[in-house]
């Protein structure tokens, strides 16, 4: 029985709800433990909860404000109107990314949940597509027999949508990006940017961290990404895209055997 309890509570994720230790058929003298461990995972998903809570207000209260400065300052010209209106974009984006981040770690998987990589990627490429033209640079969808799996598709367009936009902000006028559904269970977005230095191919998941080529950047995308890879008991790979640029791959187990069990 210990060896049990001890092999349940290696599993035991206080970041998914829910998740206690069952007390059921417990050794008398281990039972006040158990309960104890119990209670302590109560306590901090409810910690999490209100940080999670706290985050999603503070965003929503920051995007009005945000807005209403956005529309005064288009009725100012120059230098300096343009210099305030760019900052306000790159606010404005940082707000929106701390909504995703709130909203990926509210995220629930349910055993029956399927997601099709291949749709996932061609409705992610459909809805940025007028992002890429904005920016003079060409998005490209291709399938190379992408698997189903199991997972939440809300997250994984998240975490697609944030390398895309990462890909084209860092692709020259008149480059192209390429997103790739598969082979298998793996979505690649190659770009034609300045790649990523390997000494800081570990570094740029972290949140807030911008390396020299980012400004502008909220530092977050790439850690709703790592993320959204963790939960899903998946890897992201980092490599030199041919003739230059970064090659960043989200690689699934096909049979989704993640290092902690998805809630249902």
């Amino acid at each position: 029985p210990l060896d049990k309890a001890a092999g349940e509570a290696r599993w035991l994720e206080p970041a998914v709800e829910g998740q206690r230790r069952s007390e059921a058929g417990v050794p008398t003298e281990v039972l006040a433990l158990v309960h104890s461990i119990n209670g302590l995972l109560s306590r901090a998903e409810q910690l999490l909860a209100a940080q999670r809570e706290f985050t999603a207000n503070a965003a929503h209260e920051l995007r009005t404000p945000i807005a209403v400065l956005m529309l005064r300052l288009d009725e100012l010209k120059g230098e300096v109107a343009d210099r305030m209106r760019n900052d306000l974009k790159a606010m404005s984006r940082q707000v929106d990314q701390l909504l995703e981040l709130a909203k990926v770690d509210a995220i629930i998987v349910g055993p029956n949940s399927r997601v099709d990589l291949a749709a996932v990627a061609h409705e992610t490429v459909e809805a940025l597509a007028i992002l890429a033209v904005d920016r003079g640079c060409e998005l490209a969808y291709e399938n190379e027999n992408a698997a189903t799996i199991r997972g939440s598709k809300d997250a994984i367009q998240l975490a697609l949508r944030n390398l895309i936009d990462n890909a084209i902000r860092h692709s020259p006028t008149g480059g192209a990006v390429r997103v790739v559904a598969g082979p298998g269970a793996r979505l690649q977005v190659i770009d034609q940017g300045g790649g990523i230095p390997v000494q800081q191919r570990e570094r740029i998941f972290r949140r807030f961290w911008r390396g020299s080529q980012n400004e502008g950047a909220a530092g977050l995308g790439l850690a709703i990404v790592r993320h959204v890879a963790e939960a899903h008991g998946a890897r992201v790979e980092i490599a030199d895209a041919p003739g230059g640029g970064a090659h960043i791959s989200l690689v699934f187990d096909p049979d989704l055997s993640p290092r902690r069990p998805l809630s249902s």
